[in-house]
């Protein structure tokens, strides 16, 4: 080989090296740029996925509060529902107590002092069968409020 085709050959290959450090750095450059990108995306897609974890334990807490409350309302009104009858069965008893022991004894009315405390008992059950009824209402009221909460939050 001349000196002439040497140094044409040695400058191609110095062209050659610029031109492949060139395409390296324009290469990374790219890599860079597309890591960049895909580290934001994966960063966003990350802060929507923890946002979505957010809302959804939100729902959850108000969820489990709402089926705490239905819980509490639904054995209060139990509780109340059985008062009621228990109640209801005593005044009809008092009644039949009243009407047989009138039955048995016509003058007992005259007499008083007995018949003044069952009639006294039973205004008094009837005053807490309207309170215990009074009580009744506004719980399924309030039970109904809740249902309405619930079928509001799933839409």
């Amino acid at each position: 080989m001349n000196l002439i085709t040497f140094r044409m050959k040695s400058s191609q290959i110095g062209i050659n090296n610029q031109f492949i450090k060139i395409k390296f750095i324009r290469i990374n450059l790219q890599l860079n740029f597309t890591t960049k990108e895909y580290e934001d995306f994966y960063a966003n897609q990350v802060n929507q996925l923890q946002l979505s974890n957010n809302k959804l334990d939100y729902f959850k807490t108000d969820l489990n509060k709402i089926g705490v409350d239905n819980d509490r309302l639904r054995r209060e009104k139990e509780y109340y529902e059985s008062r009621y009858k228990y109640l209801h069965h005593k005044i009809e008893y008092l009644q039949r107590l009243k009407a047989e022991s009138l039955q048995q004894d016509p003058l007992l009315e005259l007499r008083g002092v007995d018949q003044n405390k069952v009639n006294e008992e039973i205004v008094d059950l009837e005053q807490q069968q309207l309170v215990l009824q009074d009580q009744l209402a506004k719980l399924q009221q309030q039970n109904e409020q809740k249902y309405k909460e619930i079928d509001d939050m799933h839409y």
